[in-house]
């Protein structure tokens, strides 16, 4: 084989490589966040909301569904929900690279779900969840602009009148911020969310425990992200909470 096929051939296999392995970083764009919808909702009474947004939010983290950022003095969260997924992680799947490449993998088709979690979580869960306010509707009381820091330091004006958010305490997330022996003295923290959980009928729908979907806020277990928390009180109670306290213990096992 000559020299150049070779050179050729080394070029079109790095090209290949980083098509179809390399991790794609999105731009953040307003654009990406669900709008509220029409519907009968209370108007968002949270007076708090017009401090925290005063000065700019700045990005915290990014899911499948929602993007947060954190508020000036880091005590509260607010949590868009997205139209389209921002960070996505490929590996070698050559056809879900082609479908992201042509804008086709990143749409998300459950916000509207995720949405309607949360308002079933601020009704029932608020001590567990620390929600403070949901805004799914459009409603009639006028809401502030703020200004949102991207992942990137670029500044986005967002209306708040317009898109689905929500409202949090700020908590730690477990993953990554504590140590296992820490964590294994959380374990009758994490077991009594597991109770409450299960006792107002609610069941997580996720296989396994995400350490990233729950937080430690001032001395109690919370969880954070409600994506796969479900109000199915007749799946619930007694069967749940043994379940969720299983998976808790697997997880920290595999962590010792």
């Amino acid at each position: 084989m000559s020299r150049l096929k070779k050179v050729a051939l080394f070029g079109i296999s790095i090209f290949l490589v980083t098509f179809f392995c390399v991790t794609r970083v999105e731009h953040f764009s307003k654009e990406l966040l669900q709008e509220k919808v029409e519907g009968t909702a209370t108007d968002v009474n949270f007076p708090l909301l017009d401090e925290i947004v005063s000065t700019p939010l700045h990005y915290i983290g990014c899911g499948k569904e929602a993007i947060a950022f954190a508020s000036a003095d880091d005590k509260y969260v607010i949590k868009f929900f997205l139209k389209e997924r921002i960070i996505t992680k490929v590996y070698f799947k050559p056809r879900t690279r082609l479908h992201q490449l042509f804008g086709k993998a990143h749409k998300i088709k459950t916000v509207e779900r995720t949405l309607k979690r949360y308002e079933q979580g601020l009704h029932y869960l608020p001590e567990e969840t620390v929600l403070l306010a949901v805004s799914r509707y459009k409603a009639q009381k006028t809401l502030p602009i703020c200004t949102l820091i991207d992942h990137r330091g670029a500044l986005h004006s967002v209306d708040l009148n317009e898109l689905a958010f929500v409202v949090q305490r700020k908590a730690k997330v477990i993953k990554g911020h504590f140590t296992v022996s820490e964590l294994e003295k959380l374990t009758s923290k994490f077991h009594n969310l597991f109770v409450a959980l299960s006792s107002k009928g609610f069941v997580n729908l996720s296989p396994m425990f995400n350490s990233n979907n729950f937080a430690i806020l001032e001395d109690k277990a919370v969880m954070i992200d409600l994506g796969k928390l479900e109000f199915l009180p007749e799946l619930s109670y007694e069967h749940e909470e043994t379940k969720l306290k299983s998976r808790y213990s697997d997880w920290l096992k595999k962590k010792l």
